[in-house]
């Protein structure tokens, strides 16, 4: 993933790309060589020639990389999953905000969804709908379907929703299909399944308003806004909107944002508690019934 990152840095004319450091210096003169980089001989020596950081390393090496780079006055760009949880990257982005640090967690469908007009998104939301089906097993098989598949469309509803749940159900099926249901209070809910036992892919998300219907298909890079018919096609390079996102926010010091980005996380734990897969809600999280939300589809 990283490689990917720096392959689009490098094409770009408003940035210099200071260098790149990997844990494996043979991935690393691998890379540099490859792309014309310069490899960083340590960490906290690419940090010192740096303004800005993407960090695409493994989830375990997350906080600790990202907490270097914040100390270091460095804004962050952060693959997901933030870290293994929610207390470690609340840490991050507090640290974050009191160093005037930009932190970001990339989700490639968030920044797909800045694409689509504003004038076209429901203002009063009243339900988000989410299918995402994969046939392919995780690559890491310890991986969890919240955190792994699930938390991109928690992540898209926590930008749109800006309400904390009162209940939250969730259940596995025989079939493979994790489902869960939020509910916000005052006729507002989100409903998302996924799955890694699919027979085809699906990335579909849908967005209810008073009057408005916008309906999203990420897997076919589409959108269609129903009571008017309007209608569009989603970037399909994600990385290089990704990217602009993240720039943009540091050139516009867009600092305070990220407490849609923590929303999303305690939302997935609380989703797993309500699956059993959690001993503890963390502070602030909604009361958790287990139980099988409705099946409504799209």
């Amino acid at each position: 993933m990283g490689g990917i990152h720096l392959t689009r840095l490098v094409e770009r004319a408003d940035i210099e790309v200071s260098g790149l450091y990997d844990y494996s210096p043979v991935a690393a003169a691998a890379l540099g060589e490859m792309l014309d980089v310069r490899v960083a001989a340590s960490l906290e020596e690419l940090l010192f020639e740096s303004d800005a950081l993407i960090i695409a390393c493994s989830t375990s090496a997350h906080f600790d990389v990202t907490m270097k780079a914040i100390e270091a006055g460095v804004h962050v760009l952060l693959e997901k999953p933030a870290t293994g949880s929610v207390d470690l990257a609340m840490r991050l982005f507090k640290r974050a905000e009191e160093k005037n640090v930009v932190m970001k967690v990339g989700f490639l469908e968030r920044a797909r969804l800045s694409a689509i007009p504003d004038g076209l998104l429901p203002r009063e939301i009243t339900t988000v709908r989410a299918h995402r089906f994969s046939v392919n097993p995780p690559r890491d098989p310890s991986a969890d379907i919240v955190a792994d598949l699930m938390i991109h469309d928690l992540d898209i509803a926590a930008q749109l929703i800006d309400r904390e749940p009162i209940s939250v159900e969730a259940h596995e099926a025989a079939d493979g299909v994790t489902s869960c249901q939020i509910d916000f209070g005052d006729g507002v809910q989100a409903v998302f399944s996924s799955s890694y036992r699919a027979n085809e892919l699906s990335r579909v998300f849908a967005i209810e308003g008073e009057s408005k219907q916008l309906f999203i298909d990420f897997q076919k890079s589409v959108y269609r806004e129903i009571a008017t018919g309007a209608s569009g096609e989603l970037p399909t390079d994600a990385i290089t909107l990704e990217c602009s996102t993240f720039l943009d926010a540091i050139r516009s010091g867009k600092i305070k944002e990220q407490h849609r980005q923590v929303r999303s996380l305690h939302w997935g734990e609380a989703i797993r508690l309500a699956l059993g897969r959690t001993s503890a809600l963390p502070v602030g999280s909604p009361h958790i019934s287990a139980s099988a939300p409705e099946s409504k589809p799209l």
